[in-house]
């Protein structure tokens, strides 16, 4: 715990990984307020589920390349601050929308396009700047951190958000993410990469980066350059290979899964809501385990052992839920799902870190996240139609073994090589 208390003692870094746990943790309890709004609508319904994430990921194609170009031509800080600050304003008019338009969901799928939007110019602002704020033997151990503030808001925030819609319907949720957003941008606001703020400075210079993106717009050319480092890198080509899988998998699974659960406990929210928190559990405690012992194995090969047990996990999860409906003993599956699948984001993530220049982060983590969300989005509506045919455990245990078999033949390659 030495490693993360140095890290943490970095006062620019730990703003930026207080301020994510607390919008985080927000998030949470949006997407659960969504699930919640769709169910009520329209329940057991995986087509509704797959329209409603259609508006959460059609951004990664729209809105994601140009953000990413962008996003190395700006104050990356006071992208991230603005960006905070409307993803604020959208969510507190997603239950405005529904008194005003006497419950038509149109507006929300409108206002959710927005959010998500909006974090585009986010997610590559933050992963960027993380290099800016540790140095180069800090990544991986900070890398590690920021994935915990996606654990710790996951273990908090989705257990408490699940009973809570339960309980008292999605609006309370969208009002919490609101108040949220606006707290993380107050932390970002006291960050300063150069070691002091500098307010009026730093807005001129944001200024002229702006209307120089404006005027003379080379954007297509800077998705390119992104896109071409993506495959030039060899490193960064076996991240993306890996990333692209997860996601693959994790569309494959994603309004399976929820409807499954569902089914089998009976309830819109509250399991879900529940194993969700597990998952975050011990995707927290192998962030903690692999930022102490993730230097003394290949991430290459922790990667591929991780998609192993991950797949395993995923199948037992399964097999319990459906034959036993038991809450408690489905839960440790879901913890061990977590423990397994942690090192994969994380080994892929500071393998790019260490592989990409710095004016170019912005365009490469944007690029990454098109085609990991390509995969996500055709893998969604695939599944829910194969899953009429061969049913949802079906799809599941297919998502299953496909990890298994990429890590097996991973590992594999790995010996091969070494001879």
């Amino acid at each position: 715990m030495s490693q993360f208390r140095e890290v943490l003692k970095n006062r620019n870094f730990f703003l930026l990984w207080l301020g994510q746990i607390i919008s985080e943790f927000g998030e949470r309890m949006t997407q659960m307020a969504l699930i919640g709004l769709i169910y009520s609508k329209n329940p057991y319904s995986a087509v509704a589920l797959a329209k409603l994430i259609m508006f959460i990921i059609i951004p990664v194609f729209l809105i994601g390349p140009v953000a990413g170009a962008y996003v190395d031509r700006w104050d990356r800080r006071y992208t991230m601050i603005v960006s905070d600050l409307l993803r604020s304003l959208f969510v507190f008019l997603i239950p405005l929308s529904l008194v005003l338009f006497n419950k038509n969901l149109l507006p929300v799928y409108i206002l959710v396009f927005l959010v998500f939007s909006t974090t585009r110019f986010f997610l590559p602002s933050k992963m960027a700047m993380i290099p800016d704020l540790v140095s180069g033997k800090d990544l991986l151990i900070a890398n590690s951190l920021i994935s915990t503030t996606r654990m710790i808001a996951t273990v908090v925030g989705l257990g408490l958000a699940g009973v809570l819609v339960s309980i008292a319907g999605p609006t309370g949720g969208f009002y919490i993410n609101s108040a949220t957003f606006l707290v993380s941008a107050v932390a970002l606001f006291f960050i300063s990469v150069k070691g002091r703020i500098h307010i009026k400075e730093d807005l001129v210079e944001t200024g002229h980066a702006i209307e120089e993106a404006l005027v003379k717009p080379n954007i297509l050319g800077q998705i390119k350059e992104g896109m071409k480092f993506l495959m030039k890198d060899k490193n960064v080509r076996f991240s993306l290979e890996s990333l692209f899988l997860v996601m693959a998998c994790l569309g494959a699974m994603s309004v399976v899964t929820i409807v499954f659960v569902q089914e089998c406990f009976g309830s819109a929210t509250k399991e879900i809501g529940f194993f969700g928190m597990l998952i975050g559990l011990g995707l927290f405690l192998g962030s903690i385990g692999y930022g102490r012992l993730g230097h003394n194995i290949s991430k290459r090969k922790m990667m591929f052992i991780s998609f192993i047990a991950s797949g395993i996990s995923i199948a037992l999860f399964i097999i319990i839920a459906s034959q036993t409906h038991i809450v408690s003993l489905t839960g440790i599956f879901a913890v061990l799902l977590g423990l397994s699948a942690s090192p994969i984001i994380i080994s892929s993530n500071t393998l790019i870190h260490e592989a990409i220049p710095q004016d170019l982060r912005g365009r490469v983590f944007s690029s990454v996240e098109l085609v990991i969300h390509l995969a996500f989005l055709f893998c969604m509506f695939l599944a829910v139609q194969t899953a009429d045919l061969i049913g949802r455990s079906g799809v599941l245990m297919g998502s299953a073994g496909i990890l298994v078999f990429f890590g097996f033949i991973g590992l594999i390659r790995e010996q091969l090589c070494k001879k």
